[in-house]
């Protein structure tokens, strides 16, 4: 009787840490990308990336919008909110759309920032000079974009779409979903060389413009035809990236965000938030697991998280982390 009543405690026990809520930075930890460092150089652009970062897989979405302001997702009259339909539930894992000053500020309520254009193309071009995301040529089905057919007939959705919904566009290695279309990106700075390929007129009001009021952005969207994500101007001899510049307060359904943070700064502050027991523990060993998917990645991982979990009060979210970074691949 007392086995049995043993056997049933632990099932409920076992029950108890398989249904214990996540918290939300484990969450937010399930749905970041580990981008490690290395050298990337387009012809008169240099794109290396000295230090590894976190870096959102996904676009920000309405629902994480409305986890961080409740109260503005209730109401306020914010830009964002010109959507009637904007927190419709079936438009969940929509991409929020938000203007510049907005994804700075959600950015830091995350602990995170907006990437900087050479961090974001990075990221889109793979380190290995991919034109797409994705690395190869397709373009139907692998981007939220305009696509025309043979004949001229547009059969794209032209509507913003769940985040991660190209499985076959994400990008390589880094694994970041919708990089091009969906909604265009905020980042936090002007596109190298974009300025200096702009023509005529349009290159003397951009320099007219007081630059703390004008940001890129980068990715294309659903209403905007696809384009790779870079493509040398001979007439100019600069690069071109597929991005765009807007007055920071410029907003609408087409323009959206993605965040990241230096990964060391990062996993410091966050480990202790992960949750604890098996729950949490199985879900960070999976998180380590795909980081080191790759050999790069993992050695880059194993060096930094060694590092961390040497300082006093690593927390044991870290200890997680590395089990499933050194596990077989």
């Amino acid at each position: 009787m007392r086995a049995g009543w043993l056997a049933l405690t632990l099932s409920w026990a076992a029950c108890s840490a398989r249904s214990e809520p996540a918290t939300q930075d484990l969450l937010e930890l399930e749905r970041l990308s580990f981008v490690r460092p290395g050298r990337c150089s387009l012809p008169g652009t240099d794109l290396s990336l000295e230090r590894p970062l976190v870096f959102d897989r996904f676009e920000v979405t309405r629902a994480e919008l409305r986890h961080y302001w409740p109260d503005r997702a209730l109401g306020g009259g914010r830009s964002w909110q010109e959507d009637a339909a904007h927190d419709a539930p079936e438009r969940s894992d929509w991409p929020a759309f938000l203007d510049f000053h907005e994804a700075e500020e959600l950015a830091r309520a995350r602990g995170m920032r907006l990437p900087t254009p050479r961090e974001w193309l990075y990221v889109a071009v793979g380190g290995r000079d991919y034109k797409n995301p994705w690395g190869g040529l397709g373009r139907q089905f692998f981007a939220n974009t305009l696509v025309f057919d043979t004949d001229g007939v547009n059969f794209s959705v032209k509507q913003p779409c769940n985040v991660g919904s190209y499985e076959n566009g994400k990008s390589k290695p880094f694994g970041c979903y919708d990089l091009l279309g969906n909604v265009w990106e905020w980042v936090d700075g002007l596109v190298p060389g974009y300025e200096a390929a702009a023509r005529g007129d349009e290159l003397d009001a951009y320099l007219d413009n007081d630059f703390g009021t004008v940001a890129s952005v980068m990715g294309g969207a659903y209403d905007s035809a696809w384009r790779p994500s870079f493509e040398f101007d001979a007439a100019v001899g600069v690069q071109r990236f597929h991005a765009r510049r807007l007055a920071k307060d410029d907003t609408g359904p087409s323009f959206g965000a993605r965040m990241c943070a230096d990964a060391e700064a990062y996993l410091q502050a966050h480990a202790g938030r992960w949750g604890a027991g098996e729950a949490a523990r199985a879900r960070v060993v999976a998180v380590g697991r795909a980081w080191g998917r790759d050999d790069l990645a993992r050695s880059h991982l194993k060096t930094l998280l060694a590092d961390l979990r040497a300082r006093p009060a690593a927390g044991v979210g870290l200890a997680w982390l590395e089990e499933g970074a050194l596990s077989p691949p």
